[in-house]
């Protein structure tokens, strides 16, 4: 799918899919896009995360914790995962945002 470039406006659409759809629509969130020093901007994205059904929630989190380290060099791990509603899971995409993404638009 090609969409906005704009990641709220993905996220949006993303919630419109059907459930097991959101979380590969996720995967595809441009948050590259996002300035790497934009906190307040990173963390509007994952905020995000809580409009999802229950069942998404924690991938999403995850998920965006990840990549959002990637694009920080590591840093959000530290500064924006204490900040969210599933810091643990999070922390545990951060953790691991030297591994394979996958996907990652």
């Amino acid at each position: 799918m090609i969409g906005s470039p704009d990641p709220l406006r993905q996220l949006r659409v993303c919630r419109g899919l059907a459930r097991a759809d959101m979380l590969p629509c996720i995967h595809g969130t441009k948050v590259q896009n996002l300035d790497a020093d934009d906190l307040p901007n990173q963390l509007r994205v994952i905020g995000r995360c809580g409009a999802f059904p229950a069942a998404v929630r924690g991938g999403c989190h995850e998920w965006l914790g990840k990549v959002l380290a990637v694009t920080t060099d590591g840093r959000f791990r530290y500064t924006g995962c204490p900040r969210v509603a599933q810091r643990r899971a999070c922390e545990r995409g951060a953790r691991s945002y030297e591994q394979a993404l996958v996907t990652f638009s």
